[in-house]
C-alpha cells in the first residue's frame, strides 16, 4: 500500500502488513499515530527524496495541472 508519507507490504508467512518504507520528513512513530492499529515499524527504511528528473517528470507528465501536485 502506498500513501503519501509511507509505503506499506504484507509479510510472506504471516500475512500481516508493515511500515515499509517512510518518505524524508515523516517519522515512523508519526506514521503510527495515524494508523488505528499496531503495525511492525523495525523493517523502515527512509526512502531517498525525490530527484530533480523525477520531480520534473511528475510536473510536467503526470500532473501538469497540478491537480495533485501542489509545488
Amino acid at each position: 500500500m502506498i500513501t503519501d508519507k509511507a509505503t506499506f507490504r504484507f509479510d510472506a508467512e504471516t500475512r500481516k502488513m508493515y511500515l515499509h518504507s517512510i518518505y524524508p520528513g515523516f517519522t515512523a512513530g508519526a506514521v503510527q499515530e495515524e494508523i488505528g492499529f499496531k503495525i511492525d515499524l523495525t523493517r523502515a527504511v527512509e526512502e531517498p527524496a525525490p530527484t530533480e528528473h523525477e520531480l520534473d517528470t511528475l510536473r510536467t507528465q503526470c500532473d501538469p495541472d497540478r491537480m495533485v501536485l501542489k509545488s
